[in-house]
């Protein structure tokens, strides 16, 4: 028999065959009582988000040297940071433009709005940094940290 609060892993949920539950976010624990399941849904994701999510999971599937120029294929932990990054900036609306592997096991995403850019580097070691861009000038260049993320969204719209 099931405990009262059982927990449900989340990514069981998003691996479900049914697609609205594929197309949600959780950001939370989910419990099961004994006598029926409890879904919580927090937020749907957008078309964008769900063909980027794609796309870097597709990343996965690269081998040493896909470039042809001695490239690593993305590591677990940059694909994995990626796809967190993504899913939060979805839950914020920001505009995801571009997503691409790195030569060296990382992972970018690039935010735009109008004239303005940001990339962020996913790196194979679990760090992120990020380079700000208005038009083709690189204004900044810094490691992304909890506390830098509202100030780049603010300048991102700016």
């Amino acid at each position: 028999m099931t405990a009262l609060s059982e927990a449900i892993d989340p990514r069981d949920i998003l691996n479900a065959g049914t697609s609205s539950l594929r197309n949600s976010i959780v950001w939370g624990a989910i419990f099961r009582p004994v006598s029926s399941i409890l879904l919580v849904q927090w937020g749907e994701l957008s078309d964008e988000a769900r063909e980027v999510l794609s796309k870097i999971k597709s990343f996965s599937q690269l081998r040493e040297n896909w470039d042809s120029y001695g490239a690593a294929p993305p590591s677990k932990m940059s694909l994995q940071n990626a796809l967190s990054f993504v899913k939060s900036v979805d839950k914020q609306r920001l505009p995801i433009f571009f997503t691409a592997p790195g030569p060296n096991g990382e992972v970018l995403v690039e935010l735009k709005h109008n004239n303005r850019s940001i990339e962020v580097m996913f790196g194979p070691d679990g760090k992120a940094s990020y380079s700000r861009f208005d038009g083709t000038e690189c204004v900044e260049e810094g490691v992304i940290t909890d506390q830098i993320l509202p100030f780049l969204t603010d300048w991102l719209y700016s």
